[in-house]
């Protein structure tokens, strides 16, 4: 071989070397080489496949509960949760829950107003629930507020009247009821009249030692009323120490059906030493009462209306009311008699004043516009002026003054 093609064959050779070691350090260089030399593909060269979103966050175990309905004040500010009504309870299971929800609230001030929204509900289905509220009555327990609720479900419960009744006296007549639950239902007697006879619960309600629960009795004593307990009203409850069980026994005297309750007023009217110099006494207001009631059908009762009408020193409220009953049904000199005193009348004299014109107003012919309007024109007082002439006018735009 020449010297030529040696040369040629050994630099074939240490090629071949030199390529065989490079391709071995490639192979065997380490994850940091390998980052070094990685190429990052420019946007227009990323993949096209899209990317999965990531997955959503787990569910939280204990979620934070839903606030109940929260009730407001007359002025909008919060006053804490109120009760709503359950369409999807039985109305008995509301009822429940009404009374475990006063019963937990039983010091809240604002507790009415808590279950307002719940109570419009309850009542539009209690129309149709009179067996479950007559038996909640019957087993009637719990707060007062929630007694007196279902007691006023009984007024909207569609049901025979004479178990109604029944209901009511039995609550009103039990001493071991609380006493606004047993108030409530004497109040309820006059609604529920089946023509029964219970006098003997009348006189027990009449007897009772709570004032304001014999004050609600004798409002609905006319409806009850027999010998037995019109005595009793006339010779006790009439002289009684509170003036507002006087004033009720003389209206239940006066709205009774009894024979004597004519002679019985004008006893009253005449007993009762009333004066302008003590207006608004309690007797004024015991014979204003009478007043009221007294029928006007006989010479003795007419000439004492007519008397209290004209007496310059009675109590003007006393004639004030008398004033009111000497109409020209009753008394055909009534118009004349009446004109004439309103000339006699001064500004210091408003009660009066304002009694004839409204008397007057009844039969309001030109004349007696004329005769009202010049007389307020008159007065000193310019509140007292115009309220009268404020009235004449409403009349005669056919309006209510």
């Amino acid at each position: 071989m020449s010297r030529k093609h040696k040369t040629r064959a050994i630099l074939g050779v240490l090629a071949l070397a030199g390529f065989t070691v490079l391709t071995i350090g490639l192979f065997h260089r380490g994850p940091s080489s390998q980052n070094q030399n990685t190429v990052t593909p420019q946007p227009s060269e990323a993949r096209s496949d899209p990317i999965p979103p990531a997955p959503p966050p787990a569910p939280k175990l204990n979620p934070k509960p839903i606030p109940e309905p929260t009730a407001l004040s007359a002025t909008g500010q919060s006053i804490g949760p109120s009760l709503l009504y359950d369409e999807k309870l039985s109305f008995e299971a509301n009822v429940e829950r009404l009374k475990g929800f006063c019963a937990s609230h039983v010091n809240d001030p604002q507790l009415q107003q808590l279950l307002s929204q719940f109570l419009k509900v309850l009542f539009e289905h209690a129309k149709g629930q009179f067996a479950t509220v007559r038996y909640a009555l019957e087993h009637i327990d719990g707060p007062v507020i929630y007694r007196n609720i279902v007691l006023d479900c009984l007024v909207v419960a569609e049901g025979p009247i004479s178990q109604k009744a029944d209901l009511v006296w039995g609550i009103a007549t039990d001493q071991d009821e609380p006493t606004e639950t047993r108030r409530l239902a004497t109040r309820l007697t006059s609604q529920f009249v089946d023509g029964t006879s219970r006098s003997d619960e009348l006189v027990s309600l009449l007897n009772d030692p709570d004032r304001a629960m014999v004050v609600l009795a004798l409002k609905t004593a006319p409806l009850q009323m027999d010998d037995r307990n019109y005595k009793f009203i006339k010779t006790s409850l009439l002289t009684s120490t509170d003036v507002n069980v006087r004033i009720a026994a003389v209206d239940a005297i006066g709205s009774s059906t009894m024979a004597d309750k004519q002679s019985e007023l004008l006893s009253i009217i005449l007993e009762q030493h009333t004066s302008k110099d003590s207006i608004f006494s309690d007797a004024s207001l015991l014979k204003r009462r009478a007043i009221s009631h007294l029928e006007i059908n006989d010479p003795q009762s007419h000439d004492l209306i007519k008397q209290i009408v004209l007496d310059a020193g009675e109590d003007p409220t006393v004639r004030s009311k008398a004033i009111s009953r000497f109409t020209p049904d009753e008394f055909p000199e009534a118009i004349k008699t009446l004109l004439d005193l309103l000339q006699t009348m001064t500004s210091a004299e408003g009660v009066l004043l304002l009694a004839i014109e409204d008397n007057l107003l009844t039969r309001p012919s030109p004349s007696i516009l004329e005769a009202i309007r010049t007389k307020a024109e008159g007065l000193s007082d310019p509140q007292l002026r115009n309220f009268i002439i404020k009235r004449l006018e409403n009349t005669t735009k056919g309006t209510n003054p």
